[in-house]
C-alpha cells in the first residue's frame, strides 16, 4: 500500500467521523449547489452513529497497516 493511499485513508475517515458528529448534532446541512437545506431523512442520530463508526473503522485499518509496515521495515 503506497504512502498515498494510507494518507487518502487517514483523510477519508475523519471526513467520515466529522460528517458523523456533524450529522448527529445537527441533522443536515445548506447544500451550496442545490442553494438550499437538506435533512439527512427521519434519523439523523443513527445515521451520524453509522458514519462514526464506518470512520473510525477505516482509520483503525489505516492505522493497523501504518503500523504493521513500520515493523516490517517496508518503505514509505
Amino acid at each position: 500500500m503506497s504512502m498515498l493511499e494510507k494518507v487518502a485513508g487517514v483523510f477519508g475517515g475523519i471526513v467520515l467521523i466529522l460528517t458523523g458528529v456533524q450529522a448527529f448534532f445537527v441533522g443536515g446541512y445548506s447544500s451550496e449547489k442545490w442553494g438550499r437545506y437538506i435533512s439527512y431523512a427521519r434519523f439523523p442520530r443513527g445515521i451520524g452513529v453509522i458514519f462514526v463508526i464506518v470512520g473510525l473503522f477505516v482509520l483503525y485499518n489505516i492505522t493497523r497497516i501504518i503500523i504493521r509496515d513500520k515493523r516490517k521495515g517496508e518503505p514509505r
